[in-house]
């Protein structure tokens, strides 16, 4: 029986909005007046930057593409809305429609255009003129829309006074730009950021760019991961122990009371993720299902699924490592320790084919006072299914050598009950054989197979 104490590191960052309802917070939009020359200049929301042109939703409601080259000074204005009374989008560009996970339900979390990016979030110029932000850590999908599907859209703007734009120090004798001028009282707002030197405009929109590239990037990946996040970014601490150990504990190897390391990182939804495992737990496709000491780590990226697992205790009792008649209790006993495994593995979006080139165990087995020990490596073949709260695989091989041989078959149902908790259920079969071989001094004829079937609450 198996027993699990974790303890979950969580590492928290502070947020500058409160979130509501899916996610969305709301947020002040930067409107940019952009300056190609002495007293002209165009302002709006920024809403696409390349490589030639910017793509600007003016505060008339309507889009312009500037390129970038012409932009000589650039001047920034806190405002939480467009304050017009209708967008036209006939000649803008796509908008994005990203979905979220709520509930066990996909629900839709904003429509709209990014505008701004940090590490962990993004800024959203909405379809009825305001601004969004959303963390990235939300987003299951991305679906980009048509054009033709939407030629206007009313804007919610609430603000009745009228605003002007007060021009940067070296414009400052340039008519100002007026926003809602028929409003009742007047409010001047002065620009929160300037840029006036060729290197930081090109710094700026470089950043913008790329903000938009990891967009389209995120949704060209999106087909091949069943879940925006594989691994989570997240670190726990735990301690595992068990109450009897066959396969993984021997006189010179213990597998009790020593800590679990776990770190996941990720460079965001459908990116490259990794994990580390480091300590003592179970092998989700071992020869056997005990915590066991391990040193694994696995990424994906795109269709790339790639793990590494070794046992330091190879390395630390030497020699030691091997079983010996003494760790045999029963008359008749095999054992299974693994000591490395590799994997290389192709997915699209909730299936994957895994190939284990190398999956070393050290065997012993004991039959009427006889006892043979040998190290057997597998090839085995995995197939796994994901879903948001399911995880599925099986996988089955075989290898051995000079008469010792030994095939496996293994079956693994991972069920999320929620965020934190999972169930693990686990069916192993093992079939070894030890045939007698000259080429072996312990050989003698041993036929026996092995079916268990644990659980795990975590």
């Amino acid at each position: 029986m198996n027993f699990c104490f974790k303890n979950k590191l969580k590492f928290a960052k502070f947020a500058f909005a409160l979130t509501v309802l899916l996610g969305t917070q709301a947020r002040a939009l930067d409107l940019v007046s952009l300056y190609t020359a002495s007293c002209v200049s165009e302002t709006g929301v920024i809403m696409a930057v390349d490589s030639q042109n910017i793509a600007l939703m003016t505060v008339e409601g309507r889009t312009k593409y500037l390129p970038r080259y012409e932009v000589i000074y650039m001047a920034s204005y806190s405002l939480n809305e467009i304050p017009v009374n209708q967008l036209i989008l006939k000649d803008a560009p796509y908008h994005l429609i990203i979905r979220t996970r709520q509930n066990n339900e996909m629900r839709e979390l904003i429509s709209g255009w990014p505008v701004d990016f940090t590490e962990s979030r993004i800024g959203f110029l909405t379809l009825d003129g305001r601004g969004a932000v959303i963390e990235r850590s939300n987003i299951w999908n991305i679906e980009t829309t048509n054009r033709e599907d939407l030629h206007s859209t009313s804007a919610s703007a609430k603000r009745n006074e009228r605003v002007e734009l007060v021009p940067p120090y070296p414009f400052a004798e340039c008519p100002r730009v007026v926003l809602n001028a028929q409003g009742q009282g007047h409010l001047q707002v002065v620009p929160e950021r300037l840029l006036g030197g060729a290197v930081e405009i090109k710094e700026e929109f470089d950043r913008l760019m790329k903000g938009h590239q990891q967009i389209e990037f995120y949704k060209r990946r999106q087909s091949y991961y069943a879940v925006p996040f594989v691994f989570k970014k997240k670190s726990t601490l735990g301690l595992w122990t068990s109450l009897g150990s066959r396969h993984a504990q021997s006189q010179n190897r213990d597998n009790n009371f020593l800590p679990l390391l776990t770190d996941e990182r990720g460079r965001g939804p459908f990116s490259f993720q990794q994990k580390s495992v480091t300590g003592v737990g179970p092998i989700s496709q071992g020869l056997h299902e005990e915590p066991q000491s391990q040193f694994s780590y696995e990424f994906k990226s795109s269709y790339i699924h790639f793990g590494v697992m070794l046992d330091p205790s190879l390395f630390l009792v030497g020699n030691r490592y091997r079983w010996s008649a003494a760790d045999f209790k029963e008359k008749v006993e095999d054992r299974v320790a693994q000591s490395s495994q590799v994997y290389l593995g192709i997915g699209y979006s909730s299936m994957a084919v895994k190939f284990y080139p190398v999956t070393t165990g050290e065997v012993g087995i004991q039959a009427a006072n006889l006892f043979d020990r040998d190290v057997v490596g597998l090839s085995l073949l995995g197939i796994s299914f994901q879903a948001p709260e399911l995880f599925a695989e099986i996988l089955s091989g075989a290898g051995g050598i000079d008469g010792f041989s030994m095939s496996f078959f293994r079956g693994n149902l991972d069920w999320n009950l929620d965020s934190r908790t999972h169930l693990l259920f686990s069916y192993i079969n093992r079939h070894i054989q030890d045939t007698p071989n000259e080429n072996r001094e312990r050989s003698f004829g041993y036929d026996g197979t092995t079916q268990s079937f644990s659980s795990y609450f975590y």
